[in-house]
């Protein structure tokens, strides 16, 4: 696939940020970076730690290896299991609810196939201000920006359990 190979060669050509997104192809983005990391180890087993590896969570991700399509994967991954429900969605399509934040860092971090990443970023928070005033947003953000640390590690987000 042409998004590895052009991972692998800017990393061969000095690039160390890698940056994605958990909504960016459905998921397939994330673990494509997961593929060329894994590559890249076996040629260079300390590669990982020479790279910045960012991602993003906010818009509600599809996922192309369920074979679900997008709204019965947002029903059944997120609705279904209570980690939203339409009040939390901004514009069809955003959250900022905490609960959703960490299943996105969750996610993100089984789809890189890494025990952290070194910087996680909510995805266009400024959606929000369509339903919410500039007061509002920034209470929103607070719980995003005190309950995970800028690194995320998988063991220290809080309520992670070890089967899930």
């Amino acid at each position: 696939e042409l998004y590895y190979d052009a991972i692998i060669a800017a990393v061969g050509l000095g690039c160390n940020v890698i940056d994605t997104a958990i909504n960016y192809r459905e998921m397939k983005s994330e673990r494509v970076v997961r593929w060329a990391i894994r590559s890249l180890k076996q040629r260079h087993s300390n590669i990982r730690e020479k790279l910045i590896v960012a991602t993003k969570g906010g818009f509600i991700p599809g996922d192309i290896a369920s074979g679900e399509r997008p709204s019965e994967y947002f029903q059944n991954r997120f609705v279904k299991k209570g980690i939203l429900n339409k009040e939390d969605v901004v514009e069809g399509c955003h959250s900022l609810k905490p609960e959703f934040i960490r299943e996105c860092v969750l996610m993100s971090l089984e789809n890189l196939g890494l025990d952290y990443v070194d910087i996680y970023y909510i995805h266009n928070p400024e959606m929000q201000l369509s339903e919410f005033s500039v007061n509002e947003f920034y209470q929103n953000c607070l719980p995003c920006n005190t309950h995970y640390p800028v690194t995320a590690r998988r063991n220290n987000i809080p309520g992670r359990h070890e089967d899930g």
